[in-house]
């Protein structure tokens, strides 16, 4: 009888502590050399890069990640651009801060953010909410 009880107590607390995590998950694996992260469904992270992928063209994602940068500011701008990827390296408010853009398919493009020597998750949404608002602004 104690061990049906203290299985209905340990399945209870599971689902008190998955209900109190709510959706804004983070999950962190250590795979090989490599640090994943999956956070929310919606990015994913790799050694401190936030990625995301966007249903956009590869040329439409690159402008928008430009136009982010120069919407903030960004001094010390490197563009290098490629045929199917393509990288800007900045500094935005004294933070060192890298953008990739990746071809993927034809309508999708992934695109990967570090702010900081090891990676700044806010700064990095902060950047992918301003290129997600270049995308919905520009015309197709």
């Amino acid at each position: 009888m104690k061990g049906i009880r203290r299985t209905f107590l340990f399945c209870t607390a599971a689902l008190v502590v998955l209900a109190a995590a709510g959706c804004y998950t983070s999950t962190t694996v250590e795979m090989g050399d490599r640090i994943v992260g999956v956070r929310s469904g919606r990015f994913v992270v790799v050694d401190g890069k936030l990625g995301a992928d966007y249903p956009y063209p590869f040329e439409r994602v690159w402008k928008a990640a430009e136009k982010t940068l120069v919407d903030l500011k960004a001094t010390e701008m490197v563009p290098d651009r490629g045929i199917a990827s393509g990288s800007f390296k900045a500094r935005v408010g004294g933070e060192r801060v890298m953008i990739l853009v990746d071809y993927v398919t034809r309508d999708r493009t992934s695109v990967s953010v570090l702010v900081g020597l090891i990676g700044d998750s806010l700064g990095s949404r902060l950047i992918h909410e301003r290129i997600e608002d270049n995308l919905k602004k520009s015309a197709p």
